[in-house]
């Protein structure tokens, strides 16, 4: 009993190591979204100074007219002095926006240096676990006592949990660097591979997957499949006693498309609709529902790399309508 007891305090101590370098990716992350926000804040904030200075500078160079007068080199004087303080400010303010980028460019070099160290560091107490596992259930055999048999099972789910995380933590940080590549999509076809990929899932379940006749828009097109089957895949998963059915739909705004994937599953409650989009944010804990909770966070680092934005509307028992926007897809002038 000597030897369980000192196994189970180094399996613990593992467990204490991998939460510490968790919660270190965790403020990493934390701090890379502030700096994305503060970059986007600075720049909104400069383009219309800029425009406006350039405005500016365009109605003054205009109205300079070749004046023979006396006074002419004073005209041409101030307009120049004027044309110079504009050009600091702008330089000032380029300047502020160039740090903000270097703290960002920074911030993501931290994260690539993370993701070595889950992909490596990381695995190995997982692996370390399961090893421990298998040899506590050698060592000890049938001598094993019940207590202990419970533990080890309890352990062995929890690195197998552990082990999914650790890949989803790595989806998850490579998500906002994946490559764009912006074509006509269309998302009749983006549909018809998300069935493909589900097929047999949905044998397993009997569930339906609908959708209208969908548009066009400019977007990535793996990425876009990717945002569609996250959407249907969530609402497959989280579905009620009835067999699931999804629907997918897309109306005109403005220039844009805003798409709803519609399902008949289980439903959010409202107080929850603005935490389901954030990383590792389970709502439903427990083995009834597998993942991680990574899902929807992926589908909203994908819109939001097309420009679009992401919102769910729902009510509990009553299913989910997710919504997300893409940009129309216009013709490439000339």
């Amino acid at each position: 009993m000597e030897g369980e007891g000192k196994t189970r305090e180094q399996l613990q101590n593992k467990f204490a190591e991998l939460r510490q370098r968790i919660d270190g990716w965790e403020a990493l992350e934390i701090n890379r979204r502030r700096t994305e926000e503060a970059l986007r804040r600075t720049e909104k904030q400069i383009r219309p100074f800029l425009e406006q200075i350039a405005n500016e500078l365009k109605d003054r160079w205009r109205s300079e007219d070749v004046d023979k007068s006396p006074n002419r080199s004073r005209a041409i004087d101030e307009p120049s002095q004027c044309k110079e303080q504009l050009q600091q400010e702008e330089r000032t303010q380029a300047e502020s926006l160039n740090l903000d980028v270097r703290n960002l460019e920074e911030t993501n070099r931290e994260l690539e240096e993370f993701n070595y160290i889950v992909s490596h560091d990381l695995q190995e107490p997982v692996r370390t676990l399961t090893r421990y596992c298998q040899l506590l259930k050698e060592d000890l055999g049938d001598s094993l006592s019940p207590n202990a048999t419970e533990d080890i099972k309890f352990i062995t789910e929890a690195a197998d949990r552990l082990e999914e995380l650790i890949s989803d933590f790595l989806e998850f940080s490579r998500a906002g660097c994946a490559n764009f590549k912006e074509i006509a999509v269309d998302l009749n076809d983006c549909m018809t591979t998300v069935m493909n990929h589900l097929k047999a899932r949905l044998k397993e379940m009997g569930g339906d997957i609908k959708w209208d006749a969908l548009p066009i828009v400019n977007g990535d097109q793996t990425l876009v499949t990717r945002i569609l089957q996250n959407l249907v895949d969530n609402g497959l998963k989280f579905r009620g006693e009835q067999i699931p059915c999804i629907q997918v739909s897309a109306q005109s705004s403005g220039q844009q498309w805003e798409i709803t994937v519609a399902d008949n599953g289980i439903g959010i409650e409202a107080e929850y609709l603005s935490q389901i989009f954030s990383p590792f944010n389970r709502l439903n804990r427990g083995s009834k529902y597998e993942g991680t909770g990574i899902g929807l966070t992926i589908a909203r680092k994908f819109v939001e790399q097309h420009g679009g934005r992401i919102w769910a509307e729902s009510e509990p028992g009553k299913g989910s309508l997710f919504k997300f926007t893409l940009n129309k897809f216009s013709q490439p002038s000339g």
